[in-house]
């Protein structure tokens, strides 16, 4: 990392990703339950979301956070 990004990151946060589905037979959208600290890591997880017949991907998203989210792990 270069000292710019490295100040952006203090200021501003670091950045995360999630998916957002689309519950199969409801009417409910919802953020998956997995943060995803890079956006290839949340394209892996959309991809394999293509083969699940409970949820279709809508949209990755990507939010700041000054906390660094570390070992998250979701409820499942």
């Amino acid at each position: 990392m270069n000292l710019l990004s490295l100040i952006i990151d203090h200021i501003l946060g670091r950045r995360y990703y999630a998916n957002i589905v689309y519950h199969i037979g409801t009417r409910n959208c919802e953020i998956a339950s997995h943060i995803f600290e890079t956006k290839a890591d949340a394209r892996i997880h959309r991809e394999s979301l293509a083969s699940n017949r409970s949820f279709n991907f809508i949209k990755t998203i990507s939010f700041r956070s000054r906390t660094k989210i570390t070992n998250f792990q979701p409820y499942v």
